[in-house]
């Protein structure tokens, strides 16, 4: 039975004014609408508050469904049209920024990769230039991982078939083995025996895998190891944990990591290039897969990146 339906609702869903609503249930109201799917949501969720997206009227909604004991539930919708709003604007700055400067950026590289064969730059010249070049680079990086990010957050369509993951994972190994060697670091990679396939666009979790070895490599010193593993999660679920023995992130940092821009402000962590992008790539492509992320660390002895993806 229905307790409560305020004004707003009653005109969002075109119902009857002055109706008494509290004799009717609430599949008898709202049975046709967004909302009825929302309500009787299961899926082990019966205790906890979901949240889910619609849209009325030209708007959108955040509709909160949250658990009163010995009632039932309460059902809140915020208009957050506005939010999607600023949202899209920021979208649609951040692809014209980036197109209008990445050709720009592909020219300076070019002129300076030329210059790079001149016989006439003494050593102090070559100095320069590098930098320059080292520059352009970082520029054109952050270039790339900002439309990247721009095309994820606008929903991007994934390629998914089942695949070995350790398939994937000897790829990840093979592209990094170089940047492994150089500094004499040792990766070990254990996955559980008859691992199930995994549903996946193996090029995206090829991007993932490559991202958090990479942190894994340019934040472990010299001599440092790095352990991979993969075991069966959940029954559904394939766990992969990416364990160094690094420099570790801040407790006040655990939380936001995975957020844009964010990188831990310390002498030895900002002389890293980076552009505090890719761990939100990273976050985007795993939750598109249905998985999650998360980061456990101890400064000074290591961070372990672990996240989830699907079984076949």
């Amino acid at each position: 039975k229905l307790i409560l339906v305020n004004q707003m609702v009653i005109d969002l869903f075109n119902l009857e004014e002055h109706k008494d609503y509290t004799r009717l249930t609430f599949a008898e109201t709202f049975e046709h609408t967004p909302l009825n799917a929302i309500y009787y949501q299961e899926n082990g969720l019966r205790d906890t508050i979901v949240r889910a997206e619609i849209s009325l009227q030209g708007r959108n909604f955040e509709v909160s469904r949250v658990p009163v004991q010995h009632v039932g539930y309460t059902l809140v919708l915020h208009d957050i049209t506005p939010f999607k709003e600023l949202d899209q604007l920021k979208t649609d700055f951040v692809q014209m920024f980036s197109h209008d400067i990445k050709n720009p950026i592909s020219t300076i590289i070019g002129s300076l990769g030329y210059l790079e064969m001149s016989q006439e730059l003494n050593q102090r010249g070559k100095d320069n230039l590098n930098r320059a070049e080292r520059a352009a680079f970082y520029i054109n990086q952050l270039i790339d991982d900002l439309l990247h990010l721009t095309k994820l957050e606008a929903g991007i369509a994934l390629d998914l078939k089942p695949i070995r993951l350790a398939t994937v994972i000897a790829e990840a190994e093979d592209a990094n083995r170089m940047r492994l060697e150089e500094k004499q670091l040792t990766l070990e990679i254990v996955l559980a025996p008859h691992l199930p396939l995994v549903l996946i666009d193996p090029s995206r979790i090829n991007q993932v895998l490559n991202n958090l070895l990479g942190n894994a490599i340019k934040y472990t010193p010299t001599g440092g190891k790095i352990t991979l593993t993969a075991f069966v999660w959940g029954g559904n679920f394939i766990e992969v944990r990416i364990q160094d023995t690094g420099i570790g992130i801040p407790p006040e940092y655990l939380n936001t990591i995975f957020d844009k821009f964010v990188r831990v402000k310390s002498d030895e962590n900002m002389r890293i290039k980076g552009t505090g992008l890719g761990l939100a790539i990273v976050r985007k492509l795993i939750e598109a897969h249905g998985g999650s992320i998360r980061v456990e660390s101890v400064l000074g002895q290591g961070a372990t990146f672990v996240f989830t993806l699907p079984c076949a």
